[in-house]
């Protein structure tokens, strides 16, 4: 609204919107607060009941195609990588990471490389919990 506004020349109905926004966003989690609450207890209820859940066959035929083809990219030596290819790779992996995991697609794909060199080092291990574990 504010840029259509100002291309109207319309600079003080242009004020006015930076006004209500500026209010919005003092007062957004007052506005929302109950309203995020409330969705995510929705999303957290029904979300995870199983008749939510995919079906077995589904997962199973997913976990086969991303396999494959990310065999297909990794080993076709002719293939030349370009961004495409590399997104498309990315995005196998993403799935695979949250097919195994169990998690939302976010949750893996907001990983950096920090994170990475912090599991390596050992940063979220508990070592107490490693001696217990059984070689397997």
């Amino acid at each position: 609204m504010k840029a259509e506004y100002l291309q109207h020349h319309k600079d003080d109905e242009a004020v006015e919107v930076d006004k209500f926004t500026a209010v919005l966003a003092a007062n957004y989690k007052n506005l929302s607060g109950d309203a995020v609450y409330h969705l995510n207890k929705i999303r957290q209820v029904k979300l995870h009941r199983p008749a939510e859940l995919p079906s077995q066959t589904d997962m199973t035929r997913l976990k086969q195609y991303t396999v494959d083809r990310m065999r297909q990219l990794t080993t076709d030596t002719f293939l030349m990588w370009n961004s495409s290819a590399f997104a498309e790779l990315r995005d196998l992996a993403l799935c695979r990471l949250t097919l195994f995991n169990g998690r939302r697609g976010n949750k893996p794909a907001r990983l950096r490389v920090a994170d990475w060199e912090d599991v390596q080092k050992g940063v979220w291990v508990n070592p107490a919990r490693v001696e217990q574990l059984s070689e397997v």
